[in-house]
């Protein structure tokens, strides 16, 4: 395995990380605003055999502070503009 595998692999473990420390069934939680156009969601498996998670929410602020250290994995890692982030994904006019 090259160094830029490695690489990949570790920035993908910490995303992971910072998910596995989200408690996301409490999620969402109010303030429950925003676009009724726009209902971004997160979908993720934290293994192979492991049931999918979905997290459907309709605005940044129903999801934070918890989900904080995942969008900042964003924004360190796929930081390559304003709609890397899912963060931002309705307020891109999405």
């Amino acid at each position: 395995m090259d160094v830029l595998q490695r690489s990949e692999r570790t920035q993908m473990n910490d995303l992971f990380s910072r998910l596995t420390g989200v408690d996301v069934a409490a999620l969402p939680h109010d303030p429950v605003s925003g676009l009724e156009r726009c209902r971004p969601f997160l979908y993720f498996r934290l293994c192979a055999d492991c049931a999918p998670t979905t997290l459907s929410y309709p605005a940044p602020e129903s999801v934070s502070p918890e989900m904080e250290s995942v969008w900042a994995w964003f924004d360190q890692i796929v930081a390559t503009g304003f709609l890397a982030n899912p963060r931002y994904f309705c307020a891109s006019g999405s």
